[in-house]
Formats: C-alpha cells, sequence, structure tokens
C-alpha cells in the first residue's frame, strides 16, 4: 500500500488497515535508520531501478 491508501481506509473506517500500515511504516524507518548507524550509508533504487548508496551520518 501506499500513504495516500490510508485516506480511502479512513473513509472506509478501516482503521486497523492503517495502524497496520503506519506499524509496518515505523518498523522499516527504524530498520533503516539502524543500518545508516551502523554502516554510515544506506541503499535506494533510483528511479530507473539501479541500487544507489548515500553516505549519511546518523
Amino acid at each position: 500500500a501506499e500513504g495516500l491508501q490510508a485516506i480511502e481506509w479512513f473513509k472506509q473506517k478501516e482503521f486497523l488497515k492503517i495502524a497496520e500500515y503506519c506499524c509496518f511504516d515505523v518498523k522499516i524507518t527504524k530498520l533503516v535508520h539502524e543500518y545508516g548507524s551502523a554502516c554510515k550509508q544506506v541503499f535506494y533504487n533510483n528511479k530507473f531501478g539501479t541500487k544507489m548508496s548515500v553516505e549519511v551520518d546518523w
């Protein structure tokens, strides 16, 4: 799901789906932060699907 899907879930009173999505989002953010803190870089795929890295100082 994408973040904008939460608007539809809210309109449909699908609050559990919103909560699950938010919990998953927080978990992923935590894992990315922990990895960046330990390795001083994170990876992402650019719009062409190429794996890229960026240095971080967290």
